[in-house]
C-alpha cells in the first residue's frame, strides 16, 4: 500500500467509528494504528487517562507518547488520534467537528476537521478542512 492508501484506510475506519459514537452523546478521544502485513488491521487505542476538557497541547503530548509506543510494538507507520471538538468560525459561531490528527513518517502529518451534524440519530460528517501539521509521533523523521 502507498502512504496515501494507508491514510485513506485509517481515516475510513476512524471516521465511521466517530460517526457511530456521535449520536450516542459524543465520544472520548481515541487513537488508532494501521498495522500492515498479511492480516492488515487497524488497532484502536483507548486512553488510559485523559482529563475531560483536555487542551490540544495536552492531547498532542499524550497521544505522541502512546501512539509511538503502539506504532513501534505493532510495526505501524500510519497513526492517528481523534476527538470530538468545536470549530469556531470567523463570525464567532461554534460548529461541532471531529478532529483527526494523522501521521505517516515519510509522507504527511495533517490535522483534519470534519464538521458534523446529527439528524434523526444519524451523524453526518461533512468534507474536512485539511491543514499540514507538525509531527508529534514520528518526531525523528
Amino acid at each position: 500500500m502507498t502512504p496515501h492508501e494507508e491514510k485513506q484506510l485509517l481515516l475510513r475506519v476512524v471516521t465511521r467509528l466517530a460517526a457511530t459514537l456521535l449520536p450516542e452523546g459524543g465520544f472520548k478521544t481515541f487513537g488508532a494504528v494501521l498495522v500492515l502485513g498479511p492480516n492488515r488491521k487497524v488497532v484502536l487505542v483507548r486512553p488510559k487517562f485523559v482529563k475531560k476538557g483536555a487542551t490540544r497541547q495536552e492531547l498532542d503530548t499524550y497521544w505522541a507518547k502512546e501512539l509511538k509506543r503502539f506504532a513501534l510494538s505493532k510495526h505501524g507507520q500510519t497513526v492517528c488520534w481523534c476527538c470530538d471538538a468545536v470549530l469556531i468560525q470567523e463570525a464567532g459561531s461554534a460548529i461541532p467537528a471531529v478532529l483527526v490528527h494523522i501521521e505517516h513518517p515519510k509522507a504527511y502529518s495533517e490535522d483534519m476537521l470534519y464538521p458534523y451534524s446529527i439528524y434523526d440519530s444519524q451523524a453526518s460528517l461533512k468534507a474536512p478542512t485539511i491543514d499540514a501539521a507538525a509531527y508529534h509521533v514520528f518526531t525523528d523523521t
